[in-house]
């Protein structure tokens, strides 16, 4: 029983990091797709920003929800 509760943890940080992933994707998107200049180098920044952020958000919630 433990195992699967760990596994939905796993499983919310997960799911916050690929929404934080989604939304920096959207919000590079936002950005830089009315430009000429589309700078992949700042979409790649975005996404892992996101994923970053995102993460860190579902560990919070993890610990906070405790």
């Amino acid at each position: 029983m433990k195992k699967i509760k760990n596994s939905n943890k796993n499983n919310i940080v997960e799911k916050s990091a690929a929404l934080g992933f989604f939304v920096g994707s959207i919000l590079w998107f936002c950005i830089y797709f009315p430009k000429n200049n589309l700078n992949f180098g700042k979409m790649v920044l975005y996404m892992f920003l996101g994923l970053f952020v995102g993460g860190i958000i579902g560990e919070i919630y993890i610990h906070f929800k405790k």
